[in-house]
C-alpha cells in the first residue's frame, strides 16, 4: 500500500488556479473554432481567398464574369431567428450544398456584383456572395426585373 500527500502552500493554489482558468478560456476559444472547422470540411469547394482577386476567381469558376468591382459590399448580421423569408432562402442554399444555420447570429460580409455573361441579355443580373472569414457561406443568382425578375443558385448556368 502506498501512501500519498499533497502539501498545498499558496503558491501552488495560485499555480493551479492559473491552469484552470487557462483551461477555461482556451474552451471558449477552442470549441466555438472546432465548430467552424466542421462547418468547413463540408463545404471545402466554397474556400476562397478574401480579396477581390478571389472573389472574382471564385465567382468565375462558378461560369460567371462580372464587373471589376463589386456593385455593392457590406457588413451584415445573419438573424439567430430565420422568418419565412430567411428559411426559404435557406432552402436554395441547401440545394448548391451550403446551410446558413450553422451562421446563425454571425457578422458576415456580402458582396453583389453585376452579371455580364447572362444568357437573357434584356435582364439585369447580379450575383451575391455572403462571405465570413475565407468561405462562401451562401449566394445566388437574382434578377429584380418587375415582370421577370427571380432568384436562384448561383450554380444554374
Amino acid at each position: 500500500m502506498y501512501i500519498f500527500t499533497i502539501t498545498l502552500t499558496k503558491a501552488k493554489i495560485s499555480a493551479l488556479t492559473a491552469v484552470f482558468l487557462f483551461i477555461i478560456m482556451a474552451s471558449i476559444y477552442v470549441i466555438p473554432t472546432f465548430w467552424d472547422l466542421r462547418a468547413v470540411s463540408t463545404t471545402e469547394k466554397y474556400l476562397i481567398k478574401n480579396t477581390e482577386r478571389g472573389r472574382q476567381d471564385f465567382i468565375n469558376s462558378l461560369g460567371w464574369i462580372v464587373e471589376k468591382k463589386p456593385f455593392l459590399a457590406e457588413k451584415m448580421n445573419i438573424p439567430t431567428e430565420f422568418d419565412k423569408i430567411y428559411s426559404d432562402y435557406n432552402q436554395l442554399q441547401k440545394s448548391q450544398g451550403l446551410d446558413l444555420e450553422t451562421y446563425k447570429g454571425r457578422k458576415i460580409e456580402k458582396y453583389t456584383y453585376k452579371v455580364t455573361n447572362y444568357p437573357d441579355k434584356s435582364l439585369v443580373v447580379y450575383i451575391n456572395i455572403f462571405v465570413l472569414g475565407n468561405r462562401v457561406i451562401a449566394g445566388d443568382i437574382n434578377s429584380p426585373n418587375l415582370e421577370n425578375g427571380f432568384i436562384t443558385n448561383f450554380l444554374n448556368i
